[in-house]
């Protein structure tokens, strides 16, 4: 999570994915819904970056923002 923006990126087996969570509030609990039986997911780690460039980073052209508080 970026510490400017409060920005949450996701990735998968080290690699980004093109959607990210932005304007998160400084605490907030994350939930995470799968639909498909047998399936689950680990989260390694959560991270804060002090000084990661996060508009270099979010490039993708199909890339999408989702702001927290507003209606995905």
């Amino acid at each position: 999570m970026t510490n400017d923006e409060h920005t949450l990126t996701f990735f998968v087996d080290t690699l980004q994915q093109k959607n990210y969570i932005s304007n998160l509030p400084s605490r907030f609990r994350l939930w995470c819904h799968l639909k498909d039986k047998g399936s689950s997911f680990r989260l390694v780690s959560f991270v804060q970056y002090q000084d990661y460039d996060y508009k270099a980073q979010h490039k993708f052209l199909s890339s999408s923002k989702f702001k927290w508080g507003k209606k995905w």
